[in-house]
């Protein structure tokens, strides 16, 4: 996989919303259970 900037149309850079959407929703949603994990940890490692 080549960074934007080395594709021949940089930086004139274009993308389908409707063919990354659902990567999206699947990033975002995996954030979040990350970051509720990470939250719950803190609590536990204070306790060491």
């Amino acid at each position: 996989m080549r960074w934007n900037w080395q594709k021949d149309d940089w930086p004139r850079f274009r993308y389908e919303f409707a063919v990354i959407r659902d990567r999206e929703s699947q990033f975002v949603f995996q954030a979040g259970q990350f970051q509720g994990f990470s939250n719950m940890l803190v609590p536990l490692t204070n306790r060491l």
